[in-house]
């Protein structure tokens, strides 16, 4: 491939991304995260997602764990964002874990969708002061791509029955 071909290879990616947003697909935003341990054994979480100057609450539940509180974080997000979508998404969660990577403590998850081309999503995100927080933007870091994706499609579709 010479240097010109890359070049307006480069170009054209570029006007499909730009097209992209122009269509809608921009990005669901981390609002918030509540988890709380509402019995013995179980652990609740409530995550809130901005989209299009909207919110959407999600909710997700575990066995009070680590492993078990990543995955009701991360259910909560998953949950948000197919709100947000109107339940375009069809995303379904394979699993979560806690890594310790290149000196990190990192969240991974793995989301599976059945409506897109790439089904295996994986988005991992850095542990600060919060791994619940972490679980969340790690859904968020798997689906950014796929959400643009689906809301590009949403919105061509809304477009082209509104016009009929």
């Amino acid at each position: 491939m010479t240097m010109e071909r890359a070049g307006v290879m480069q170009d054209e990616q570029a006007t499909k991304h730009r097209s992209n947003r122009q269509r809608g697909g921009q990005r669901a935003r981390f609002e918030s995260i509540r988890v709380i341990t509402p019995e013995p054994g179980r652990v609740s979480a409530e995550v809130v997602l901005e989209w299009n100057r909207e919110r959407f609450t999600g909710k997700g539940e575990g066995e009070t764990s680590v492993v078990g509180s990543l995955r009701a974080s991360a259910s909560a997000a998953m949950s948000a964002l197919e709100l947000a979508l109107g339940g375009e998404g069809d995303f379904s969660l394979v699993g979560v874990k806690e890594l310790h990577v290149f000196d990190h403590d990192l969240v991974a998850v793995l989301l599976l969708s059945q409506r897109l081309p790439e089904r295996r999503l994986i988005g991992i995100s850095v542990i600060g002061d919060d791994r619940h927080r972490a679980a969340a933007l790690a859904v968020l870091n798997a689906t950014n791509r796929a959400v643009g994706t689906l809301s590009g499609a949403f919105e061509d579709q809304r477009v082209s029955t509104d016009s009929e």
